[in-house]
């Protein structure tokens, strides 16, 4: 097992890439607490609009 102590940090574009993912599942998610039932947020996920 690796030790948890030797990892390096994140470069630019992982921390990015971890943001956009982020951004996106807020998108979905605020979205859903609006009242938007979920297979529309997928059939708007697929269809790019989402991105």
């Amino acid at each position: 097992m690796a030790s948890m102590g030797n990892q390096t940090p994140l470069s630019a574009v992982e921390t990015a890439s971890h943001q956009w993912r982020d951004d996106q599942m807020m998108k979905g998610g605020l979205l859903w607490l609006i009242g938007i039932p979920l297979p529309i947020i997928l059939g708007l996920w697929l269809l790019g609009y989402l991105s």
